[in-house]
């Protein structure tokens, strides 16, 4: 065999012994994608408009942002200046008075009650005619001792411990606090009246009362008249 048939048979041997494929191409290459580290693309040719649309937003977020803490703002500060402020009403209480005489503080009656109002008739004609100040309607206690006052001649005079005082001032009629500080002050067991004189009275349970006299008849038995208030023992 000579070199020309020994090497056509060696390449026969070949194409039988390895398949060759052969891929077949038609028309351009397919294009690469971009890259971003190429300097080029499309994110790369686009980028100034991303970086615009996304400043336009974090505008509008930090307007909207702030304007909602402004908002809250003023309305905190306008609902403040509506709101009322609350007020406490505080009823005055009753002061004691006090004896411009002695400085010592008196009770007053509650409410500026009155415990008695009216006619009071005092006679000698016999002891029914003596009074008890401290019983809801001045009467006759029945027991001599129990009794305020009684009349002798043209004298109011006290039985116990009640006093008996004259009331000074001719402008004005004393009130509860004038006559607890002037018969503190001045109370005697006796007081000498005429018509149109005006007392003040402690009965023996510590109550004050005024008197006005409205008639003293020194006749053969004494009769004093009075118009009369007693005020009740403070609570």
């Amino acid at each position: 065999m000579n070199a020309e048939a020994h090497g056509r048979s060696t390449t026969q041997q070949a194409g039988h012994d390895q398949h060759i494929t052969t891929n077949n191409y038609y028309g351009p290459p397919p294009s690469t994608p971009p890259t971003v580290g190429d300097g080029g693309g499309w994110f790369s040719a686009h980028r100034g408009a991303w970086i615009a649309s996304g400043a336009s937003v974090l505008v509008a977020l930090i307007g909207v942002l702030g304007s909602q803490l402004a908002g809250g703002g003023s309305n905190g500060t306008a609902d403040d200046a509506a709101s009322p402020t609350p007020t406490v009403s505080v009823s005055p209480q009753p002061s004691p008075s006090v004896s411009a005489t002695t400085g010592s503080p008196t009770a007053q009656p509650s409410g500026g009650a009155v415990q008695w109002q009216g006619k009071l008739v005092l006679t000698e004609i016999d002891s029914s005619g003596d009074k008890d100040l401290d019983a809801p309607q001045p009467v006759d206690a029945g027991n001599r001792d129990d009794n305020d006052f009684y009349a002798s001649n043209d004298t109011i005079r006290a039985h116990d411990h009640a006093l008996v005082s004259v009331w000074d001032d001719s402008t004005r009629l004393p009130e509860f606090a004038d006559c607890s500080s002037t018969v503190t002050a001045a109370g005697a067991g006796e007081q000498a009246v005429k018509e149109g004189m005006v007392l003040c009275v402690k009965t023996s349970e510590g109550r004050i009362g005024r008197l006005k006299v409205t008639e003293a008849d020194n006749g053969f038995y004494s009769t004093l008249r009075f118009d009369g208030v007693v005020w009740p023992l403070a609570e």
